[in-house]
């Protein structure tokens, strides 16, 4: 979010040491999407993102959450978090919405977006992770649709559609294998440069 992240050695226990990433549980006071059977957004978010957050803990990064609960967390303190904590990527957790009249057995699936196009590169990674976990290159029968790679932050409020229970670990390990992916060519990249420091690839 400032500058390069400082390099460390990559093994394959440890793909993320020396990151410094803030993981933030979307929405809360407010509830974001609510479900049919009244499943709150903000609920199944926190879940997700603790999961997340542990996982990259486990592949050695340094893990900064935006809520731990349900405390109230403002919109734009989230990112204020993240940077007064110098972490180098911010990642936010949500579970979008259906259009009005959408048909949830055909609309889900998962989605990515990202807000500024020093960021695309971390997405795309992130993206194509859960093909590989959740999507059309997973072993999952059915598996789940793919709604996208999206520059910007726009999105319905009503009926949330990614997938809950059992594909709920399959959501935060595809965040991470694309944290991971991205970290290692970033990485490779900057040795390349003889260490030179450039401006952040997330």
């Amino acid at each position: 979010m400032r500058a390069a992240p400082k390099l460390t050695e990559i093994t394959d226990a440890q793909p993320l040491a020396g990151l410094r990433i803030c993981v933030d549980a979307g929405h809360c006071p407010d509830t974001g999407a609510v479900g049919c059977t009244r499943v709150i957004e903000r609920d199944v978010n926190i879940l997700i993102a603790k999961d997340l957050a542990q996982m990259l803990r486990d592949k050695g990064a340094t893990v900064i959450m935006t809520r731990e609960s349900n405390e109230c967390v403002a919109l734009y303190e989230r990112p204020r978090i993240a940077w007064q904590n110098h972490a180098d990527i911010l990642i936010s957790c949500h579970n979008n919405a259906l259009a009005d009249g959408g048909n949830p057995l055909i609309n889900n699936g998962y989605g990515v977006y990202y807000a500024n196009p020093w960021s695309f590169a971390l997405a795309k990674e992130i993206h194509a992770a859960y093909a590989d976990v959740i999507g059309d290159k997973s072993n999952l029968t059915p598996p789940l649709n793919d709604d996208g790679l999206h520059y910007g932050k726009s999105r319905p409020t009503k009926n949330p559609r990614n997938a809950l229970g059992s594909y709920r670990i399959r959501l935060h390990d595809s965040s991470a294998r694309g944290i991971s992916a991205n970290h290692r060519r970033f990485s490779k990249t900057m040795r390349r440069c003889n260490g030179q420091r450039h401006r952040t690839l997330y």
